[in-house]
C-alpha cells in the first residue's frame, strides 16, 4: 500500500537528514540547503515492496529522489522478456533526463524492491533552485553529464557481438582505467549484466570459463588478470 503526503522537506527531521545524501547537494551547506527547500515543495511518497512507481510511458514531470529503499528499472521487450536495466539506491535521481526533454516521458517501468521512500521535485521547481543556487545548478549538469558518458559507455559494450567479447572489453576498461592487473569491479554481477547488456547466469558461465582458460581469477570484486593480449584477442576475434 502506498502513502502519499505533500510537504515543505525540510519539514520532518528524518526526511531532511535524507536529502543531504543526494549528489544534487553536494558541496552546499546545510543551511543553505535548507534555505532551498524551503523555496520548493516536494511531493513525498512511501511505497511498499513490489510497487510501480511509474509506468513506461507515462508523463514525467518531476525529478525524484530516493530517500530509502532501493527501486529497480525495468522495460518489457516485445516477446514479453522483462530486464533490469539498472537500480536506484538511496540518493539516486531519476526523471532528470526527461523532465527537460520535448520527450518527457518515462522510457521504462520503476518498480521497489523494498520498503521505499521517494520525494519528488516539480520541473518548476527545480528551475528556482538552479537559478537560486550555482552549485545545485553544477551538480545537476555534471549529474546529466556522468549519465549521457555512462549511455555512451554501455553503447560502446553492446556492438561486441558475444557475451564474452564484451565481458573482455570490460576487464579491459577496468584495467586501463585502474592501470593494474588487479582490478576491483565498480558493479555487483547483477549491476555488471545489466550494463553488458547479458543476463546474470550468461555472465557468471562465461567468467567460470575464462577462468578456467586461465585468462582471470576473481574473488567476489576482485579480479586479477593473466593476460591482457588475451582479452584484446577476445574482442579483435
Amino acid at each position: 500500500m502506498m502513502e502519499d503526503k505533500t510537504m515543505k522537506i525540510s519539514s520532518t527531521p528524518e526526511t531532511w537528514k535524507e536529502i543531504k545524501k543526494c549528489d544534487l547537494f553536494e558541496g552546499i551547506g546545510d543551511s543553505e540547503i535548507e534555505a532551498l527547500m524551503d523555496a520548493v515543495n516536494g511531493k513525498v511518497q512511501e511505497y511498499s515492496k513490489h510497487s510501480v512507481v511509474a509506468l513506461e510511458g507515462e508523463e514525467c514531470n518531476r525529478v525524484g529522489i530516493v530517500l530509502r529503499g532501493k527501486v529497480d528499472v525495468r522495460r518489457i521487450h516485445a516477446s514479453g522478456k522483462e530486464m533490469t536495466i539498472t537500480s536506484l539506491k538511496e540518493g539516486d535521481t531519476f526523471g532528470e533526463v526527461m523532465v527537460f526533454s520535448d520527450h518527457h516521458k518515462y522510457p521504462s517501468t520503476l518498480y521497489t524492491e523494498a520498503g521505499v521512500k521517494i520525494i519528488q521535485i516539480p520541473q518548476k521547481d527545480i528551475l528556482i533552485l538552479c537559478k537560486t543556487s550555482e552549485r545545485f545548478l553544477e551538480n545537476l549538469i555534471r549529474l546529466l553529464s556522468n549519465k549521457v558518458w555512462m549511455m555512451n559507455e554501455k553503447l560502446k559494450m553492446l556492438t561486441y557481438q558475444s557475451i564474452k567479447q564484451r565481458i573482455a572489453a570490460y576487464l579491459l576498461e577496468e584495467h586501463w582505467k585502474q592501470e593494474s592487473m588487479q582490478i576491483i569491479l565498480p558493479h555487483n554481477r547483477q549491476e555488471m549484466a545489466d550494463f553488458l547488456g547479458i543476463p546474470r547466469p550468461s555472465l557468471s558461465r562465461e567468467m567460470a570459463n575464462l577462468k578456467k582458460e586461465g585468462l582471470i581469477d576473481y574473488h567476489k570484486s576482485n579480479i586479477t588478470l593473466y593476460s591482457v593480449e588475451a582479452l584484446r584477442k577476445i574482442n579483435n576475434d
